[in-house]
């Protein structure tokens, strides 16, 4: 059935999915995202270059909405730390336009704030479908930040897709800010190094949430029951670094980490 109506449908289809893709890259947006750390009322203003790659001018609307507010912060407006100018662009085809952000940290802020300023293609121009860019904005709160994060599970498995061996290691955020993890994996038996791995940024962990490291295990040998610990550090902004431990055992083939 699900057949048979992609097949009578095909061309409808295709006309939407190309009316899509085309129009993927129509703006640009840089930097992605914004990283801040700031002290109680300070000031900071940053820019985003907004780019139109269409051959056609293009009118750009812009509008702000905050996420992931902590409930120590619910109190807090967005109005009061974040402002923007302007709120539309009319581009030319190749035009480029600078939005201004005006960053300014509460004093009773503590942990972190987070806003999304999102980029969306006018009606007038863009036809049926608009397409919007959301970039965010972090301000971390110096001296009222805490970093702290939890080895929550250790997983051996056998990739579904791949049909490659990998290892999850589930991680919880602890702490009141957002991470973003990044840094090296080992295991040792004993005194043994038996794996190591040292991974990339990966996607963000919030606060009070959990998230995992997919990390590619390609020994040949796989690792026999035993008692082992797991070494996770991770290096956030490279500036801070946290180290977490954990003694777990293999028991037949599985993995269980010891409380």
């Amino acid at each position: 059935m699900l057949f048979n109506f992609f097949k009578k449908n095909f061309f409808s289809l295709y006309l939407v999915f190309f009316f899509i893709i085309s129009n993927v890259y129509s703006i640009s947006v840089s930097p992605q995202r914004y990283e801040l750390f700031l002290s109680e009322g300070e000031e900071k203003e940053i820019r985003f270059l907004v780019v139109n790659d269409r051959d056609f001018e293009q009118e750009i609307m812009i509008s702000s909405t905050p996420w992931h507010i902590l409930e120590e912060n619910k109190n807090i407006n967005t109005e009061e730390w974040f402002s923007y100018k302007p709120q539309k662009l009319f581009l030319k085809p190749k035009e480029e336009a600078i939005v201004i952000c005006s960053i300014k940290c509460p004093k009773q802020a503590v942990g972190f704030l987070n806003n999304m300023l999102s980029f969306t293609e006018g009606q007038k121009y863009a036809g049926i479908i608009s397409l919007i860019i959301t970039v965010p904005v972090y301000v971390i709160i110096k001296d009222k930040s805490n970093f702290d994060i939890e080895i929550s599970s250790l997983i051996f498995r056998t990739n579904p897709v791949s049909k490659k061996n990998e290892i999850l290691v589930g991680i919880e955020n602890k702490g009141n800010v957002y991470i973003r993890p990044k840094g090296k994996v080992e295991i040792y038996k004993t005194k043994k190094l038996v794996y190591s791995y040292t991974f990339g940024e990966m996607y963000p962990i919030f606060v009070k949430e959990k998230g995992y490291l997919f990390l590619p295990y390609e020994e040949k040998n796989i690792l026999k029951d035993g008692k082992y610990k797991v070494c996770l550090e991770l290096n956030l902004w490279d500036s801070l670094n946290i180290k977490k431990e954990k003694d777990f055992v293999i028991k037949n083939n599985l993995w269980i980490l010891k409380n």
